[in-house]
């Protein structure tokens, strides 16, 4: 804004004091105009960005105005489904132990059965219900079965597999292609699939967690449990890459899922849901990694002492949660 002097003939003094009413003018606005563009960002100066908020792409304007700090580690969202994107809206709340939620996000609201716990008061174990590798009609054993024969708490079915009444699975009943670490025998089932080329995987060594886009980057390490499965959902609180997906993924059915955040191991069953709905379900609730598991009439949860969902369809294999 320029200000006239019109004190033409007063002395220097006057002068002096126009031009520095001015400046102080002047430097008032500009500071207004930082101020807006910082808020536009969703986060006040100073104040981290969550992970959904340094997802988002801010706009040439507001960069330029108050750059943003800078990303670490942050991992591209390369999903096409916008409703997906991550937002900066706080996670959904949810307590510890079982609950059964209704979960809103932009495609709708979903039924979740959740079993939340923290990482450091859990062991997760992966069991098997063969202990060697098998191609043709496999053993399969209800949860509780597993629950009870390893000393758990609770549990969730595993990946996917070939179930007896599928008529193209009449060959090679409750088969599944997935490597399974069975922590019982500190072994894999079905190594041959580490190096599969699209599934995702999950394994922990006592109370970390490690979740791989890709099974194929694994490279043997220690751990105690582990299991693979297609797709990864969630990879650093960003919707993973859905472009590969089957057909029948992309019907609304119940559909399961592990996941964790820095904190939390989370368990879940959600209702009437595609994969990619299922992936904003788990960030809707605060996960950072999530992998896909079976869902429809496999699913089978189980806490302290009783079925919360299922029991489905017997399994050859099983996420259990055991205390340390």
């Amino acid at each position: 804004m320029a200000v006239r002097n019109i004190e033409e003939d007063a002395g220097i003094v006057h002068v002096f004091a126009a031009r520095c009413r001015a400046a102080l003018l002047a430097a008032a606005l500009s500071s207004l105009v930082v101020g807006a563009c910082q808020s536009g960002t969703g986060a006040s100066p100073g104040t981290p960005l969550s992970s959904a908020a340094r997802a988002t792409p801010l706009a040439l304007s507001t960069v330029q105005a108050a750059p943003a700090p800078p990303l670490v580690g942050a991992t591209p969202n390369t999903t096409s489904d916008p409703t997906l994107q991550p937002t900066s809206s706080p996670a959904v709340a949810s307590p510890t132990g079982y609950s059964q939620l209704s979960v809103p996000i932009a495609a709708g609201s979903f039924t979740v059965d959740l079993i939340k716990e923290r990482l450091i008061d859990v062991h997760v174990r992966t069991v098997t219900a063969t202990l060697t590798e098998c191609f043709s009609e496999c053993a399969a054993k209800p949860l509780a079965q597993y629950v009870a024969e390893n000393g758990a708490y609770a549990g969730i079915h595993g990946s996917y597999f070939c179930p007896p009444d599928y008529a193209l699975c009449a060959s090679k009943i409750n088969t599944y292609d997935y490597a399974v670490y069975n922590s019982a025998l500190g072994a894999w089932l079905n190594p041959r699939h580490l190096v599969n080329p699209r599934n995702a995987l999950a394994v922990w060594n006592g109370s970390t967690p490690t979740f791989y886009r890709r099974v194929s980057t694994f490279r043997a390490s220690p751990i105690t449990a582990g299991i693979s499965n297609f797709p990864l959902l969630l990879q650093g609180g960003v919707v993973a890459d859905m472009s590969r997906l089957d057909a029948s993924q992309l019907v609304r059915a119940s559909r399961g899922a592990i996941a964790v955040d820095s904190t939390f191991l989370y368990l879940a069953i959600v209702a009437g849901a595609t994969v990619p709905e299922t992936a904003g379900v788990l960030q809707a609730l605060g996960a950072l990694d999530a992998m896909n598991l079976d869902g429809g009439s496999s699913d089978a949860m189980w806490i302290s002492g009783r079925y919360v969902v299922g029991p489905g369809r017997q399994l050859p294999n099983a996420i259990l949660l055991v205390k340390p």
